[in-house]
């Protein structure tokens, strides 16, 4: 029997896992009663400098839209903010956009269970504490970015809160999928255009190129036609008295011999 220190030796050690880049943790990773020590009026405060927003109550963020920002503001390529609702009351949309959270902490490896059935009703303690838990997280991983962040320029100028949605939101919203549109629409035509030349330009050197073999066939039969017929004057000079001074002549105008004429001014190649 084998001991155990023998096994070992034979177990296939495990293969390294590509890690992913991960955030720091916070440095409250749960949500304890004691932590709700804090002013709610100085956390409002501070999303609103941050967002540019005019949130009066904690119970507005439970549309989740402004968490997302947030995290856009902390890691701009990691949120698409083309799928946020900001300003909204739908079950549905506080939902989405709380999913939409949830996906960017995946990414980042943050360990953190969001409480979804909590958040979404208009409740205050469970919005305060999970604010609270938020700007710790913030505060801990905000790193200097590379350009000033423009909040009202990156949600395209819409009202960050809690309420049923506007006509000017819809209109806006609408306006900028229509230019979107319209941008990949003349895109689209361009690269038809493009795509029509490129076909024209290769159709019109496909005709050159026939032309030109065609061409050069030509030519080429026109050559073996000569080389027959000059080996057959060649052959035909054989049967000849090789003496003869026209033989001699044709064949050094086959060869490619100067030769002379009767008055000796010309020479024929």
């Amino acid at each position: 029997m084998y001991s155990a220190m023998s096994i070992r030796k034979f177990r296939k050690k495990p293969k390294k896992r590509r890690l992913r880049k991960c955030a720091k943790k916070s440095s409250k990773d749960s949500l304890e009663p004691y932590a709700i020590d804090r002013h709610p009026e100085e956390l409002l405060a501070w999303v609103n400098d941050r967002l540019k927003s005019n949130i009066r109550k904690i119970e507005e963020l439970s549309n989740g839209a402004a968490y997302c920002q947030l995290m856009h503001y902390l890691y701009p390529k990691l949120m698409d903010m083309r799928k946020v609702t900001f300003y909204t009351n739908n079950k549905f949309d506080r939902i989405r956009n709380f999913l939409l959270l949830e996906m960017a902490f995946f990414k980042r490896c943050v360990i953190k269970d969001i409480p979804f059935a909590l958040l979404i009703e208009y409740k205050y303690m469970p919005n305060l504490r999970f604010l609270i838990w938020f700007k710790d997280y913030f505060d801990y991983n905000k790193v200097k970015p590379d350009k000033e962040y423009d909040p009202l320029a990156e949600r395209f100028n819409h009202t960050l809160g809690y309420g049923p949605a506007k006509e000017e939101h819809l209109e806006t919203y609408i306006s900028d999928v229509n230019y979107k549109a319209e941008n990949a629409y003349k895109g689209k035509l361009l690269c038809r255009y493009v795509r029509d030349k490129i076909t024209r330009d290769l159709k019109r050197e496909e005709q050159r190129l026939k032309i030109g073999e065609h061409f050069l066939n030509e030519k080429y039969g026109e050559r073996n036609s000569y080389l027959k017929k000059l080996t057959r004057v060649a052959e035909i000079c054989e049967d000849y008295n090789p003496k003869n001074e026209f033989i001699m002549k044709v064949k050094a105008i086959l060869n490619g011999q100067p030769v002379s004429t009767k008055k000796g001014s010309k020479k024929i190649i």
